[in-house]
């Protein structure tokens, strides 16, 4: 079911719960898109898969109708233009029924591909968020008010973000930093 984790993982049950939670644990945004590109990639050649199988099948079918109307027409020696009222009994062995347990598996595919987009959803989601905090945090880290961050060096704070020259006012200076330059206004 999964080609690309290889057959020798064990049951899709448990390949599925491991790419469950390999999406969970991962922390790179650009990793999760990768992997989503190549969940949907995966869902539509799955999609195709089913779509191909299900014409196969139709037309598997449409010749088997058509086989036992034409030795149907033969045994009641009808003429071939002629059409019955009553449809030829057909047992259910005659027609293609083989199809079945692969678009069942596949449908079940397609339903563990959409809880494994799910996770990778929310999982961006938790991932931009924290990067969104960090963000927001950035401005109070670079003036040495974060506990994690606090300013041991003015000289390695000036090197960091910029320093102003003796002339200059406050209201002058601007940081080589983008975060401060945008918190301050100026650019």
């Amino acid at each position: 079911m999964w080609s690309d984790l290889g057959s020798d993982m064990g049951s899709p049950r448990e390949r599925f719960r491991d790419q469950r939670r390999e999406i969970s644990q991962m922390k790179d945004i650009q990793a999760l898109a990768s992997k989503e590109d190549m969940l949907r990639r995966r869902m539509s050649s799955r999609l195709t898969s089913m779509n191909q199988t299900i014409d196969r099948a139709a037309k598997d079918d449409m010749r088997s109708l058509s086989a036992l109307r034409r030795s149907e027409q033969i045994r009641t020696k009808k003429p071939p233009g002629s059409r019955s009222l009553s449809v030829p009994s057909l047992n259910a062995n005659s027609l293609s029924r083989s199809s079945h347990a692969e678009q069942k598996q596949g449908l079940q595919e397609l339903e563990e591909l959409d809880v494994l987009m799910f996770t990778l959803e929310r999982r961006k989601i938790e991932l931009q968020e924290q990067e969104r905090q960090k963000h927001l945090l950035r401005p109070v880290q670079a003036v040495g008010c974060a506990k994690a961050r606090s300013v041991t060096s003015f000289d390695q704070w000036f090197k960091n973000h910029g320093r102003p020259s003796g002339a200059s006012k406050w209201e002058n200076w601007s940081s080589s930093c983008p975060d401060i330059r945008k918190t301050l206004g100026r650019h």
